[in-house]
């Protein structure tokens, strides 16, 4: 059987990796999203996917901070993704400095073949070798370290670590529903982010009170508001 994963997208228009989803969904995929940040990070503090892909695009400031935080909170890989292929995009992208990015037109399968790269990576690495199957030289190349180091604190601080990045990111998820959003693209977009949830059982689609997201591939709802 095939394999499948979850997996969360933060993007600047609802439209934006429609057709990659339904790819994705139809592959038994877990697969959320959002146009708005505190839906985002309702969603994956309470299902915390195995990989989220951040929009280099998205209009939010604070996009730029999460990878590290959610690196550090969760056990998840954090992918950036630009909808657009010009020069700013391409600034971000490298701003971030994550280890897997996917440039423009991002598409269902390109997704599909990155998290299998991932996950091979991930597999060589558990065995001491690169990603060209090599011996890690002691030390190993700055890219080599980030990818064992960024997405995994060290066991000894790992809870540690953990625990301040939940709490820097439930601070950052109450600012936000704190605040009214002045950004005509959020105010247009209508519903915030919907998941399809149906794989983890009856009801999952409902979540916890204040999550604010609603189950089921294409659905959506008003979110409410954030407590």
């Amino acid at each position: 059987s095939q394999e499948t994963f979850s997996i969360f997208i933060l993007k600047s228009q609802p439209t934006v990796l429609a057709q990659a989803e339904s790819f994705l969904r139809n592959r038994q995929w877990v697969v959320g999203r959002a146009t708005k940040l505190k839906e985002a990070l309702a969603y994956i503090i309470q299902k915390q996917p195995q990989y989220v892909f951040l929009s280099v695009d998205h209009p939010h400031k604070k996009v730029k901070i999460l990878p590290q935080l959610l690196a550090q909170a969760f056990s998840c890989k954090v992918i950036a993704f630009a909808e657009r292929g010009g020069p700013l995009s391409m600034s971000v992208m490298t701003e971030m400095g994550l280890d897997y990015n996917l440039y423009p037109p991002v598409s269902g399968p390109a997704i599909q073949r990155l998290v299998l790269k991932i996950r091979k990576d991930e597999e060589l690495r558990a065995k001491g070798l690169n990603s060209d199957g090599k011996p890690v030289i002691s030390g190993g190349t700055k890219s080599e370290v980030s990818a064992t180091m960024t997405f995994k604190a060290d066991s000894q601080h790992s809870g540690e670590f953990a625990f301040d990045a939940r709490s820097a990111l439930s601070q950052l998820l109450a600012s936000e529903a704190g605040e009214n959003s002045t950004e005509s693209m959020e105010a247009a977009s209508g519903a915030a982010y919907t998941g399809n949830m149906g794989q983890q059982g009856p009801g999952s689609g409902v979540g916890a009170v204040g999550m604010g997201y609603a189950g089921g591939p294409g659905a959506s709802s008003d979110s409410p508001a954030l407590p």
